[in-house]
């Protein structure tokens, strides 16, 4: 029976839906904000449904919902792309002199120096327009290897339903050239229902 309509014998390992049951995925949750060039003493993300999935993937403010996730990796990386400024400064500013808090319910999980979480890929080092009129800045948080991200020695476990923040924080607002984005991502495991 599959809500009440018979199912002929031996079709059942055929359902495209299993109840009570769960899966386990690889997944990455990240989410932009941007660091205004005058300077900031705080930026809270995954706090609001992003305006589109480059900028970030949550979909439920502030929780994930049924879902379980397994945090296994954090890193911040420092979208910064600007037209003739040099950039690389602002990115040194902003990790050197930040950390990441982790609260999850009422409860803090971690905090971190932004410097040691290099998210593990991205643009780094500099390019131009090939014409050698405007250069093009691009900086980044670590090296652009997948394998250079900050593993945490005890994973953290975000239940169904309950609120999480990670919030970046200066003790003063630092100012840089030009507002940055910058991007935080939590990466490991997602628990879901099958469908």
């Amino acid at each position: 029976m599959s809500n009440g309509i018979p199912v002929p014998s031996g079709l059942e390992g055929h359902a495209v839906t299993v109840p009570n049951a769960s899966e386990w995925v690889d997944k990455v949750l990240w989410d932009t904000q941007q660091y205004a060039a005058a300077g900031q003493t705080f930026l809270d993300f995954f706090q609001a449904i992003p305006a589109s999935l480059p900028a970030g993937n949550l979909t439920q403010a502030g929780t994930i919902g049924n879902n379980v996730m397994i945090i296994r990796s954090i890193g911040v990386f420092i979208r910064a792309t600007v037209l003739g400024i040099n950039v690389g400064l602002a990115a040194e500013v902003i990790s050197k002199q930040g950390v990441l808090r982790i609260t999850i319910g009422a409860k803090d999980y971690g905090v971190w120096p932004i410097h040691l979480l290099p998210v593990g890929g991205g643009v780094a080092g500099y390019a131009s327009d090939n014409t050698g009129l405007i250069p093009y800045d691009f900086s980044n948080l670590g090296v652009p290897d997948p394998r250079a991200s900050y593993n945490l020695t005890r994973p953290l476990l975000i239940p169904p339903n309950l609120n999480f923040r990670v919030r970046l924080e200066w003790a003063a607002a630092i100012a840089v050239t030009a507002a940055t984005n910058l991007t935080v991502c939590l990466k490991g495991e997602m628990g879901r229902f099958v469908q």
